[in-house]
């Protein structure tokens, strides 16, 4: 469950997203593991526009290429948006280098079509490193490397805020 609250700026209108969400994700073999996700959302926009409700969707699939190279490709929707994308993630040294391509289809008015590319490196800083036994990734597209650290998780977005 969340609720978001973003306010209206000069160029924003701002909106109060709520919503509910169940997820889960189903082992298809040894390397691919699939992502799922269904629920509801409602928007009630600042600028007195009509609430925009409805249902959400996602659907992710990972891939482990090689055993430093995780493979995903994923498909959300909801009430703002819905968006695509693929992404890569590598194990490099003790940290990992995640590419993710996404393309943003705009669903609402005050939403528009975006394109987002993104390239993330995370190295553990200092102290010693929890290690895992490999990568893993979210339904989101979020790839987890071996090594953890608190940085990374505070870092990260919540698995289902809007943009």
């Amino acid at each position: 469950m969340y609720h978001v609250n973003s306010q209206s700026t000069d160029n924003f209108v701002g909106a109060k997203s709520t919503g509910a969400e169940m997820d889960g994700s189903l082992g298809l073999s040894d390397v691919a593991t699939l992502n799922y996700a269904a629920g509801y959302q409602t928007l009630s926009w600042d600028d007195d526009a009509d609430d925009e409700n409805g249902l959400t969707a996602r659907l992710g699939m990972d891939y482990q290429a090689t055993p430093d190279m995780l493979v995903n490709v994923f498909a959300d929707h909801n009430v703002s948006e819905n968006q695509f994308g693929l992404g890569a993630q590598w194990q490099v040294g003790a940290g990992t280098l995640n590419a993710q391509y996404t393309r943003i289809d705009g669903n609402v008015g005050s939403i528009s079509d975006d394109n987002r590319v993104a390239l993330m490196l995370s190295m553990p800083l200092g102290g010693t490193s929890r290690v895992a036994s490999g990568m893993t990734t979210s339904k989101s597209g979020t790839v987890t490397g071996r090594t953890s650290t608190l940085l990374a998780d505070v870092m990260t977005r919540p698995e289902y805020m809007p943009e």
